[in-house]
């Protein structure tokens, strides 16, 4: 009996002292946590503050505080502290210590369970740093990345500029990505967050200038509401002319006139334009943006006028903008020289000089070629750097885990060397929770490890299309280039105006891994029209869309029915004994699009037989690759079949192509 007491009262002592502990232990982490929360708040009055600062005064301000108690005790603040440091680094330009102190807040956060508003301004700051290094894929994914963070927790310690300015950074970069639907939902949280009494007035005119902007780049049906927009701006201008850049009014009034050719009204803005950035360039300390600018002034009167018929105006712009790229190259980008050289190809095209316009128009296909293929590069290159990104980031976040997991086993085996005697229940408890841990944290790995798997078919998928682009992009500016070359002027400008509606459609569709059916048939209407004004208006078309369906809902990947299309002109069609005809049926059924091109040319039996009749088409070859990959990824059945009609009917002619697509619905 004295020795069961014992071994309860001893028990009993061990539950006590486990108890005692415990609470201890508890208390400690709560008022750790309360000594942050309030040098938090220290910090945030320290940051309004630092505002009224030069940028050197800055650097020694936050410099000060990093040796300082609280702060360099608390990897959470020190982080804070290297944040600001980078930024007052940002307004002095100095790239490289901008990055080592990012990397310092990045550092100290890694093993902290910190702030969700801390993790939030060092994506920002990121993207801040891959602005600077033109670094577009990658900004875009720290901005979305940190606006996600505050859209999903409301109790975020962020100001509302804060947040503000976030999102339209946010909303800016999705623009230049052609991102239009998402750039304007993220300006309208922007607005809605600034809603309150004496709210700068810049981030809302800002974020009204992004708007119109939105409106009047994505589609020519939005005009009006980028008027809407423009209204806001200036009804802003009148009441703060002090706070707000009337540039950029004047620049959206100028492109807003353009577009809908009221031309002499934008040849009014255009010159307003003019004036402040002839003073901008002639400032003590100019950006190189501010040179473009300039040129870019010159470039947009000398059309203006051009196409106002006022071709002395248009002639002195035009040396204006030749002289500026002589004088100051360094300061220009290609898209710049892009830009000059339309100009400069129109304006010899419309003032009849038709063998200079042709010269510049190699040229410009030559540049055009070369900045393609260095945005191509630029882009894999960072999509390939995000990717290791995110790699990282998972990585990151399992060695957190663990290292959590390490930390509270050895607070456990503490605990155990001071109470040797806890009983066997608890040390079956410890047993399990551990079991569970690992068993949770292998379920994670393998999730991540399928994620991983669905990213990479996600990126393969996008590098098939983007190889097909350049294929499809020049094979169909020949046929411009011919008729240039033949001075067919009227025709020439006609199919210029279709490829530029074909050109802007395939670019918006081949940035989305799925878009609507509806679209997909739009860019396939277009393409017809094109080539059939290309072979002559030797072939008819016709396209049969799904009855009784919602194909605006319906989704399907980019680009996939229309190299079989040009297969069915090239060697279909264009080869025809008499009139040419090409039918295109599409038949949705369950989740599957099947899809029916037919022609009445001589046949594949007959092309085969030819010199050059089993070479392959590298636009269906990369077709038939995504459509493997689609099925690997999505479990599902795809098919192309190729049949001769003569074989089925000795009485036709022809070449019957059918698929089989798997769709999604967008409801």
């Amino acid at each position: 009996m004295s020795f069961l007491s014992n071994y309860d009262l001893l028990k009993q002592l061990s539950v006590i002292l486990v108890l005692v502990l415990l609470s201890c232990c508890e208390k400690k982490a709560r008022d750790k946590k309360q000594l942050r929360a309030e040098a938090l708040e220290v910090l945030k009055e320290l940051e309004n503050e630092s505002q009224k600062l030069s940028g050197d005064e800055q650097t020694v301000f936050w410099q000060r505080r990093l040796s300082q108690k609280p702060y360099s005790g608390d990897s959470v603040l020190s982080a804070r502290i290297h944040y600001r440091l980078a930024g007052s680094y940002y307004y002095k330009g100095d790239l490289d210590s901008i990055k080592w102190h990012m990397r310092k807040a990045w550092d100290l956060m890694e093993s902290q369970d910190g702030p969700t508003e801390m993790m939030a301004l060092l994506n920002y700051g990121q993207g801040n740093i891959a602005t600077i290094e033109g670094n577009l894929h990658q900004e875009n994914y720290y901005f979305n990345h940190a606006s996600q963070i505050i859209f999903s927790d409301t109790l975020i310690g962020l100001t509302p500029v804060q947040i503000a300015s976030l999102y339209l950074a946010t909303a800016q970069s999705d623009a230049n990505l052609g991102q239009y639907k998402q750039a304007m939902e993220w300006n309208r949280r922007a607005i809605k967050t600034l809603e309150y009494d004496r709210a700068p007035v810049a981030l809302q005119y800002r974020a009204f200038r992004q708007l119109a902007n939105n409106y009047r780049v994505s589609s020519d049906d939005s005009i009006d509401s980028a008027y809407h927009y423009m209204q806001k701006m200036e009804a802003l201008s009148r009441r703060y002319p002090d706070q707000v850049n009337p540039r950029f009014l004047y620049d959206e009034k100028a492109h807003y006139f353009t577009k809908i050719e009221q031309l002499d009204s934008a040849v009014v803005y255009h010159l307003k334009i003019l004036e402040i950035d002839k003073q901008t360039v002639e400032s003590a300390n100019p950006h190189p943006s501010f040179f473009s600018n300039l040129f870019k002034d010159y470039v947009y009167l000398s059309d203006s006028y051009l196409k106002l018929n006022r071709q002395g105006l248009a002639h002195q712009y035009m040396q204006e903008a030749t002289r500026f790229l002589q004088e100051e190259e360094k300061y220009l980008t290609d898209a710049d020289y892009v830009l000059y050289q339309e100009a400069l190809v129109d304006y010899f095209f419309l003032t009849h000089q038709y063998k200079k316009a042709y010269q510049e128009y190699s040229r410009l296909l030559d540049k055009n070629q070369i900045l393609y293929e260095n945005e191509y590069a630029q882009s894999i290159a960072e999509m390939s750097t995000i990717y290791q990104l995110q790699a990282n980031e998972r990585r990151i976040l399992s060695l957190n885990r663990q290292v959590l997991l390490s930390e509270s086993k050895l607070a456990q085996n503490r605990l155990l060397l001071v109470i040797s005697g806890l009983s066997a229940l608890l040390a079956v408890a410890i047993v399990a929770i551990l079991y569970i841990g690992k068993k949770q944290l292998r379920l994670k790995e393998e999730k991540e490890k399928v994620q991983l798997q669905k990213s990479a078919i996600e990126l393969e998928q996008r590098l098939l299309r983007t190889q097909m682009e350049p294929h499809f992009i020049f094979n169909t500016l020949s046929a411009l280039q011919s008729y240039i070359r033949i001075e067919e002027k009227e025709k020439a400008l006609r199919y210029l105006n279709k490829f530029s509606r074909l050109l802007r459609n395939s670019l918006e569709l081949s940035r989305e891994s799925q878009v609507p059916l509806e679209n997909e048939i739009e860019t396939l209407a277009y393409y017809l029209e094109l080539q059939r004004m290309r072979y002559d208006e030797t072939f008819d078309f016709e396209i049969h869309q799904p009855s009784g369906e919602d194909i605006v809902n319906v989704l399907i990947p980019p680009m996939l029915i229309q190299p079989f299309v040009e297969n069915a002109i090239v060697h279909g069609v264009a080869n025809a004994a008499g009139r040419g005809m090409i039918s295109v049926a599409l038949k949705l059924q369950e989740e599957s699009l099947f899809v029916s091109i037919v022609d009445n040319g001589p046949g594949i039996k007959a092309v085969k037989q030819k010199p050059d009749g089993k070479k392959k088409s590298l636009s269906t070859t990369i077709s038939r690759e995504r459509l493997e990959i689609l099925a690997r990824e999505k479990g599902v059945m795809v098919q192309v079949t190729i049949l001769d009609r003569h074989e089925m009917d000795s009485t036709l002619t022809g070449t019957i192509v059918e698929l089989i697509i798997p769709v999604e619905s967008d409801f």
